[in-house]
């Protein structure tokens, strides 16, 4: 028993500095770059990515220079005269971040050239960070945005808001008393689990980006699935009660929180590719394609329903509150050569749905009002 004790303690030692080992090394050379931890985000200030993706894509740079400003954002640094400027910002996930683009050919960068010659003096920024949701908007919003006191927030919100279970709402508080969110926010261990525990649930629901050398082949040779209409009935209803409330309840806290302070909130739906059309391009059915929920395997056309229930809360929201609304998502054609995967443009993509932001700014906000 003395000897069982003696190897249990001796196991339990070693794994204690393994562990510590690995603490220290990990905040010595962190390999990864952690943006949300727990309730709060890291921006990334200054950083400069060079990428070249493994897969040469149509439609995507082979090699790209990605710029973080001293805010740790897209675009021009913060004005030396910022009261004397117009001020925009754009929050969103991946879709508005266009990690995998150049800065100048980004859809933000774009409504800027657009917008210009009719507003000199616009300021616009992108702040939009892969793989953020509604929750990390309100953060971002509340920690940072507020006080640049910009004129106008855009928000493309959705996508990574389908299916997500966590809390309504964000702890104020600097500390938690739950072990797990301490372990989260203050190890760096616990951060690599976290982003592990993210990357593997955005993989499953697909949100992850896709680089094809060849989209059209790709959608040919992706399965092909139809669910049954009570079974896509089913599909539906799990979100309309489980999850649609709760989201609906984070976009009013968003648009109040953006209010409270003097500036004006702008909602902008989500586009996909899938969903019950065909696409101009290959005359491949984007419906009949096999996608997953957190239900389980849904096909195109289910899974763009129960996006456009998402979508629904913004134009309920903005009806209902006199918010201005970009309804991109009826806007951007369902379009294979519009995309680099199901949800991500490419450098066409990016193109057309500035001019589309940009012709709904004209008419929403003309210059010179």
């Amino acid at each position: 028993m003395k000897r069982f004790l003696q190897n249990s303690a001796l196991v339990v030692a070693s794994l204690m500095i393994s562990v510590l080992a690995a603490e220290v090394v990990l905040r010595v050379a962190d390999p990864f770059e952690t943006r949300v931890i727990a309730d709060r985000i890291t921006l990334p200030v200054g950083r400069v990515y060079e990428i070249s993706p493994d897969v040469a894509t149509p439609g995507m740079d082979d090699v790209i220079v990605h710029r973080k400003n001293r805010l740790g954002f897209r675009g021009e640094d913060w004005p030396a005269n910022p009261e004397d400027r117009e001020k925009w910002i754009f929050v969103g996930g991946s879709t508005t971040e266009s990690f995998y683009f150049n800065d100048d050919d980004t859809w933000v960068a774009g409504v800027e050239r657009l917008q210009r010659p009719q507003r000199p003096t616009l300021w616009i920024n992108n702040a939009g960070f892969d793989g953020h949701s509604s929750f990390g908007h309100l953060v971002l919003t509340r920690d940072y945005l507020i006080d640049l006191g910009p004129e106008k927030i855009f928000y493309m919100i959705g996508i990574n808001d389908v299916g997500y279970d966590a809390p309504h709402h964000f702890d104020d508080r600097l500390e938690s008393a739950e072990i797990g969110d301490w372990l989260r926010r203050r190890t760096e261990i616990g951060k690599l689990v976290n982003l592990m525990r993210r990357a593997g649930r955005a993989k499953q629901l697909g949100l992850v980006h896709g680089f094809h050398a060849d989209w059209a082949t790709s959608l040919g040779a992706t399965d092909r699935f139809a669910l049954s209409p009570g079974a896509r009935d089913a599909v539906l209803a799990t979100h309309l009660n489980d999850f649609i409330p709760a989201y609906r309840e984070r976009i009013d806290a968003l648009v109040a929180l953006v209010r409270d302070h003097g500036i004006e909130p702008v909602l902008i739906t989500q586009p996909a590719l899938f969903g019950p059309a065909t696409d101009p391009a290959t005359g491949f059915d984007l419906g009949a394609t096999r996608h997953e929920d957190v239900t389980g395997a849904v096909d195109g056309a289910t899974r763009w329903q129960v996006l456009e229930a998402y979508n629904d809360v913004l134009r309920s929201v903005a009806g209902q509150r006199g918010v201005a609304l970009i309804d991109l998502a009826r806007d951007l054609p369902k379009d294979s050569r519009l995309f680099y995967d199901w949800i991500h443009y490419n450098k066409a993509g990016q193109a057309k749905v500035a001019r589309i932001v940009s012709a709904a700014v004209d008419r929403l906000f003309p210059a010179g009002d």
